[in-house]
């Protein structure tokens, strides 16, 4: 930068236009405006994590915070309630263990931890590029995730087809199998019976 500026002041180089109008005898390029002095600003005296194994409870300065303990400090500040699941770990651990496409997983997380992006909850969070919390498709009824999935009238009638579509695969399938294995009626025949007595 300094070899430029030289250039600039020998003349055997000329700035931009828009440089130019920006460069005066009183504020030379090189001249840089002092930077505020960060170390007034600091995170209040409170727990946040300075690494995975240790923890401060002094002020900290901003310049020495790291991106962790930063987001620690932000989520602590907008995180008005927290919404724990009742699932119990032994179950997330089998959730994460089945096999599933990757954004059906996430998409059962967020189900389960009540954080779909529905317009009530987009809502909440930016009022000013979300200003109504009612659904965009039906435009009746304010949109909950029971109304994401369920209850709008439009995607009612997916999940009817669906169901329509899962139901006759279903006997398409017991009709092969049976078909295959005429046997296994006969033995299912005399379970149900007992069964019913």
């Amino acid at each position: 930068m300094a070899r430029v500026l030289e250039a600039v002041e020998q003349g055997t180089m000329t700035l931009h236009p828009t440089l130019q109008t920006h460069t005066t005898a009183d504020n030379p390029l090189s001249s840089n405006p002092p930077l505020p002095d960060l170390n007034s600003w600091c995170l209040p005296s409170k727990e946040y994590p300075a690494s995975r194994s240790t923890t401060t409870t002094s002020a900290i300065a901003v310049t020495k915070v790291g991106p962790g303990q930063l987001r620690a400090y932000w989520r602590s500040k907008t995180s008005t309630t927290t919404i724990e699941t009742t699932i119990a770990p032994y179950h997330w651990k089998r959730f994460w263990k089945l096999r599933m496409p990757h954004g059906s997983r996430t998409i059962w997380w967020r189900i389960l931890h009540h954080h779909l992006s529905t317009t009530q909850h987009l809502h909440r969070l930016m009022p000013v590029k979300h200003p109504t919390p009612i659904c965009q498709l039906c435009l009746g009824e304010v949109e909950t995730s029971r109304h994401m999935f369920l209850d709008c009238p439009f995607k009612r009638v997916f999940w009817i087809d669906a169901l329509r579509f899962l139901e006759s695969l279903a006997y398409e399938y017991l009709d092969s199998l049976i078909a295959r294995h005429p046997t296994l009626v006969s033995i299912q025949l005399d379970t149900v019976e007992f069964i019913l007595g």
